[in-house]
């Protein structure tokens, strides 16, 4: 599923977020081809709107992302206030573990950065 194009986004204080499923998600980054660029997904909670509302680069990099989850329940109530509700979310401590173990099954390779180490 490379075609990103049928994936609905929306925007939000200027920062594209996509409504995709977790089974999209899993799809997306697990079966990609390894003949095509690696995929930028980010994800966005209020947090991370925040920050890239004071942090120029980090804006930039959210905005030139493939796609952008959505990433809890305060982002989703934010874009339906807007009157573009989103009907996905993508929550790591919910899937994450789950995503591992799929790319460990099938071998694929993963690349994950954060702000920090925890």
């Amino acid at each position: 599923m490379r075609d990103l194009t049928s994936i609905p986004v929306h925007p939000f204080f200027g920062l594209p977020v996509a409504d995709v499923s977790p089974e999209q998600v899993f799809e997306l980054l697990l079966h990609h081809p390894d003949d095509q660029p690696p995929l930028h997904i980010g994800y966005l909670n209020p947090h991370g709107c925040n920050l890239a509302e004071s942090n120029a680069s980090f804006r930039s990099d959210l905005q030139a992302s493939d796609l952008n989850l959505c990433d809890g329940r305060g982002l989703q109530w934010g874009l339906g206030v807007l009157g573009t509700p989103v009907q996905h979310r993508w929550t790591p401590p919910n899937h994450i573990h789950d995503l591992f173990r799929e790319a460990e099954q099938l071998g694929r390779s993963l690349f994950f950065f954060g702000e920090r180490e925890e």
